[in-house]
């Protein structure tokens, strides 16, 4: 899968599982709230500035399925199904 190449853990439910055993942890009183919020703040902002980083690697892997944007002409993508993108 194209999507590991920049992130594993954004395809697969470890993440969210892993939040959800931490959130289970609170409501039983055995983890601290403000512990496990600044974790999952602390992880979720360093994922998202690596891939703020390797943004142009997922650009690259969605034009060898799909042609450019700018190659259509238009600001705006030509399967768009809503009436306001073709004003």
């Amino acid at each position: 899968m194209y999507v590991m190449q920049i992130d594993v853990d954004l395809v697969k439910p470890t993440m969210r599982a892993a939040v959800e055993e931490q959130l289970n942890l609170i409501a039983h009183g055995k983890a601290d709230f403000n512990a496990v919020l600044g974790h999952t703040i602390d992880t979720f902002t360093a994922k998202f500035k690596y891939f703020v980083e390797h943004v142009q690697a997922m650009d690259e892997l969605f034009e060898v399925s799909f042609s450019p944007l700018a190659s259509s002409g238009r600001p705006i993508s030509r399967y768009c199904r809503y009436p306001h993108c073709f004003a």
